[in-house]
């Protein structure tokens, strides 16, 4: 079951945010949309996750449901998630970004690497099935480095 709220900031601006928590007692997944100016979409892909672990996401600051207040950046974004892992009691977290949420994801880690954090940088990957220069993709599974 999806539960839903607003977080505050500590610049007082509160995000929207979404979490299915399952009976899984493990670190909980934080789901990074990309953007930045983009609403969270990944919400059809959270129960895929929700049955191993807790799974978060939000609407980053400016987008969907969370309003355009104060300072945008990198480093506010940052700031942001550091406030919503703290809302949600979660010192530790697995990181899932795609495109500007990997981005964050790295920055994220870079700043706090304290944090019992996993984060796995993007690589350049496929866009209608072509790699790069053209030629097809590896089939699912097989995701090795490209030449």
């Amino acid at each position: 079951m999806e539960t839903q709220g607003l977080a505050p900031m500590s610049d007082g601006t509160r995000l929207h945010w979404a979490a299915l928590r399952g009976t899984a007692r493990r670190t909980p997944v934080v789901m990074l949309h990309g953007g930045p100016g983009l609403p969270d979409y990944l919400g059809e892909i959270a129960p895929m996750v929700a049955d191993l672990a807790p799974v978060y996401r939000y609407d980053q600051r400016g987008t969907g449901r969370s309003p355009w207040e104060g300072r945008h950046s990198l480093a506010r974004h940052v700031d942001d998630l550091a406030g919503l892992l703290d809302a949600w009691n979660a010192p530790d977290a697995v990181l899932i970004g795609h495109s500007y949420g990997t981005d964050l994801a790295s920055r994220f880690c870079l700043k706090h690497p304290h944090t019992g954090l996993v984060h796995r940088p993007r690589r350049p990957r496929t866009r209608l099935g072509l790699g790069r220069a053209g030629r097809p993709a590896p089939p699912s599974g097989q995701l090795g480095d490209e030449p």
